[in-house]
């Protein structure tokens, strides 16, 4: 599959495949994805442009699920124009959480980071035997320098880490993992809002939060956030 240069910078003739794979969502028997490996050049019009398109980023590499047969998954994302519709609980999340420090900071492998990843591995994913190194090297860490984390802290003990893509024209949600035995926070609710925060306050248009799949409740949960977009026959459209 040729990928053509659509006037944001990324590489003329970069060369997507389509690669059959057991769905890791559970959600349909057979899977496909469209990826390739993106070279480090790869500009931020670039990025924007493959997020803005569907693609999600997996180290250096991008993908987008071509299912043949499912079309469960939806890519979702908040416009940071304006501030939230807020429900009664997401206020009250705030209030709760309004105790935590929250610090934007470079990506960075700590043992600190490696730990807490670990436990939230071990609650979450029992039995899994996931990596945090691995998950580190292989997924999070990247050749772009467009990555960080935001860091949630009570005083100075570390409850939660979410690792980002960040330009001026996006925030992208990676992953979110953290303290397990502090579930009660609703921290990955709290996580949302405050990446809506910081991209209204740097007036970044777009936060990307991934999949939306609606069967799943672990994926479900983004379409609380209103008004979201969902990118679905061939264009973003409002849809909460």
């Amino acid at each position: 599959m040729q990928v053509k240069d659509n006037g944001c910078g990324w590489s003329v003739g970069s060369r997507f495949f389509r690669v059959k794979a057991p769905c890791p969502y559970g959600v349909a028997a057979d899977a496909a994805f469209i990826q390739a490996r993106m070279p480090s050049s790869l500009s931020s019009g670039g990025f924007a442009a493959l997020l803005a398109a569907g693609f999600r980023r997996n180290g250096d590499f991008f993908y987008r699920p071509d299912c043949p047969a499912c079309s469960a998954c939806i890519p979702i994302r908040l416009d940071a124009s304006s501030p939230l519709e807020m429900s009664r609980s997401q206020r009250r999340n705030l209030k709760r959480n309004r105790d935590l420090d929250v610090e934007l900071a470079p990506l960075t492998v700590s043992r600190e980071n490696l730990d807490l990843l670990g436990r939230f591995f071990a609650a979450r994913f029992p039995g899994r035997d996931n990596d945090p190194l691995s998950y580190y090297s292989g997924f999070f860490l990247n050749s772009f320098g467009m990555s960080a984390e935001l860091r949630y802290l009570d005083r100075d003990r570390l409850l939660g880490v979410a690792v980002v893509d960040m330009s001026a024209a996006f925030i992208n949600c990676v992953y979110f993992y953290f303290d397990p035995d502090e579930s009660g926070r609703g921290p990955g609710i709290f996580n949302i809002l405050n990446l809506h925060r910081l991209a209204l306050n740097r007036g970044i248009p777009h936060v990307y939060l991934g999949l939306l799949i609606r069967e799943l409740g672990a994926m479900s949960y983004k379409a609380a956030f209103r008004p979201h977009y969902l990118l679905e026959g061939g264009g973003w459209r409002r849809a909460g």
